[in-house]
């Protein structure tokens, strides 16, 4: 193997070959062609896995609060159905710190009669995008954002709205359908959007080197917060398992 010595000597004498003169090789050059200039930070994964309790976010309603579906009204024949907790419908976990580019990784949907998930999270400024995979149309709004009225969206379509610049939480209505409701959360320091799998796990693609917070949010609060590091050249950094409700902090 040869050394950077021989390696310098070897594309001098080249480059003199193409008649360019030894003046105008710059110090950076033979490195590169030695192999061993600096190196580029790429960008990697963030994964992860959220876990809640079998009874978390299933609180009964008041006696005598109406209730959101018509399915959970009392028949006098069969009992209401058991709340169940679905985490990907529910919880929204994101990265949040320095970035200059858009976030990423951000994607929200109507499906299966309501928000996918139903906690949205973005940032200040810029254009919230919501696809309707249902089969039937819905009119989402939100009474505290300007330019965000009732408006038909169509299946197969969508509606985009663009954001207010000073950040808040916010609630998602359908003029339709009383029962579809979701909590919009703008905040200005967003990097990135992961999906929650039924199983809770999560992973956030090209994520750049450097240091975020992993929130995850439910409905109108943060419920979790970690530091996560992404060192410059690891393809996957795993952030330790969060189990909900926390005990003894997040």
């Amino acid at each position: 193997m040869q050394s950077g010595s021989s390696v310098k000597a070897s594309a001098t004498s080249w480059l003199i070959a193409l008649g360019i003169g030894t003046a105008t090789i710059v110090a950076p050059l033979w490195l590169v062609i030695a192999g061993i200039g600096p190196t580029t930070a790429h960008a990697g994964d963030v994964t992860g896995t959220i876990t809640v309790a079998a009874d978390f976010g299933t609180e009964e309603p008041d006696e005598g609060a109406p209730r959101d579906h018509g399915w959970e009204e009392w028949n006098g024949l069969l009992p209401i159905a058991p709340l169940r907790f679905r985490t990907q419908d529910e919880i929204s976990v994101v990265l949040v710190g320095e970035a200059e580019a858009p976030p990423i990784g951000c994607a929200y949907a109507l499906r299966g009669g309501g928000l996918a998930p139903a906690t949205i999270v973005v940032r200040t400024g810029t254009d919230l995008d919501i696809a309707n995979h249902d089969g039937c149309a819905h009119e989402l709004y939100v009474d505290d954002i300007e330019g965000f009225s009732a408006g038909p969206v169509a299946p197969g379509s969508g509606r985009t709205a663009r954001m207010p610049r000073e950040a808040g939480v916010f609630t998602i209505r359908d003029a339709l359908y009383p029962h579809v409701r979701g909590h919009l959360h703008v905040i200005s320091d967003l990097v990135a959007c992961a999906r929650l799998e039924p199983s809770g796990a999560y992973r956030f693609t090209d994520v750049e080197p450097g240091e975020y917070t992993l929130r995850a949010y439910h409905r109108a609060e943060v419920i979790s917060e970690r530091t996560v590091v992404v060192e410059a050249g690891s393809r996957a950094t795993t952030v330790p398992a969060i189990r909900l409700p926390a005990e003894g902090g997040n």
